[in-house]
């Protein structure tokens, strides 16, 4: 997930980037799917604290 991350980060902020809009379109897809999954659990988990507390 790092290296991905990596590229990711290379693609959308150099100043000259290597992809193609294609290719950085598909490289954020990626990156929200693997995202995504933590943010909601993070998410899950302090609304339980929350409610435990």
């Amino acid at each position: 997930m790092i290296g991905f991350s990596n590229s990711f980060n290379a693609g959308t902020h150099a100043i000259d980037p290597e992809f193609t809009d294609q290719q950085v379109n598909e490289l954020q897809t990626r990156m929200e799917g693997l995202l995504r999954p933590m943010l909601v659990t993070t998410r899950v988990n302090s609304e339980w604290l929350r409610a435990v507390v």
